[in-house]
């Protein structure tokens, strides 16, 4: 993936902007920001509101992590997640993102 200044990349149907040069303070934040959207996709998943569970989606393809760190979208399951979530196929969202959580520990981890 091109990780310079203003790159762009489609995740699952929603095209997403990296930037570089983040302060550490930004990159907490994002990080910060990155778990509450998996928190709040993994629920509205499980009380199965597609239209959350899309905009969750779309936040944590936009709040792209720096180099360096883990990047669960680079995993097949979360490009899965994302056609699943643009077909409106709630249940393959679901297996989607629980393979991911499976696959992903540190995804689990946030998850209980």
């Amino acid at each position: 993936m091109d990780r310079s200044p203003n790159s762009f990349e489609e995740v699952g149907g929603v095209t997403r902007i990296s930037g570089s040069g983040a302060s550490p303070w930004q990159r907490q934040q994002r990080l910060q920001q990155w778990k509450i959207h998996l928190q709040r996709l993994a629920a509205a998943l499980e009380n199965g509101d597609l239209k959350q569970a899309r905009y969750e989606f779309e936040a944590l393809v936009n709040d792209v992590p720096e180099p360096g760190q883990a990047d669960p979208m680079a995993h097949p399951q979360f490009a899965y997640l994302g056609k699943a979530l643009e077909r409106q196929d709630l249940e393959g969202a679901r297996e989607a993102f629980h393979r991911m959580q499976t696959e992903v520990p540190s995804l689990r981890d946030r998850h209980p």
